[in-house]
């Protein structure tokens, strides 16, 4: 696993506090499941569910000719310099193959990592855990509100949204509260006002480093 390799050529000694975002939950569940708590101080996981929320294949048709940062909100209210935003747009950019690559692995590879580490199991025994609920519903709900003021997308497309929408808070929500099981000292933490976003960790990154705070024992609240 790359992040094996990284740690080992930079001599980082364990443990490790982990922090895996969206796909990343399921990596540093997967460096777990490789090295055990031994290794892993604690985790902090951010917008990533145990199982991935399905969604409709044609939803990007609701944009047009628009950017989802735009859409969702990430341009007006990321707290980032613009020379620092714009190298992560081009990093976005410059890893899209990759990124594809991964996109056709992810079903196979969480169902991997979830046979190895099932709901219940401790193993991350009372090592800290934190789990940050993003809500990406919300991403989506401005997508298809987008879509219709603009006349965007077929109706079909519309519909199938919208279908998706009236339980994926609810599905994403339980999905990612099963990680809670992982770690006798868990807790789960939701994003607030412009944080309400898969991606807050542009928005509001306080939120990431104060759940560090907590796993590490530097803060009790």
């Amino acid at each position: 696993m790359e992040l094996t390799r990284l740690l080992e050529v930079a001599n980082i000694e364990p443990p490790y506090v982990l922090v895996g975002h969206s796909y990343g939950g399921v990596l540093v569940r997967e460096f777990l499941r490789q090295h055990g708590k031994e290794k892993v101080a604690g985790m902090a996981i951010v917008d990533s569910s145990r199982v991935r929320t399905p969604l409709p294949s044609d939803w990007p048709s609701l944009m047009g000719d628009f950017q989802y940062p735009a859409i969702v909100g990430l341009d007006e209210n990321h707290v980032l310099s613009a020379e620092e935003y714009e190298a992560v747009k081009e990093d976005e950019h410059r890893n899209l193959p990759t990124a594809q690559v991964e996109e056709s692995c992810m079903v196979a590879s969480t169902e991997k990592v979830n046979c190895a580490i099932p709901e219940g199991f401790q193993a991350l025994g009372d090592s800290r855990l934190s789990v940050i609920f993003g809500n990406e519903s919300v991403d989506f709900q401005k997508v298809y509100n987008f879509g219709i003021a603009n006349g965007f997308g077929t109706q079909e497309a519309r519909n199938s949204l919208a279908r998706r929408l009236e339980d994926m808070e609810k599905v994403d929500e339980e999905g990612q509260r099963a990680h809670l099981q992982m770690s006798s000292q868990s807790r789960f933490v939701y994003a607030r006002g412009k944080a309400r976003t898969h991606n807050l960790q542009y928005v509001e990154p306080e939120i990431i480093r104060d759940e560090i705070f907590w796993v590490l024992g530097l803060a009790e609240n």
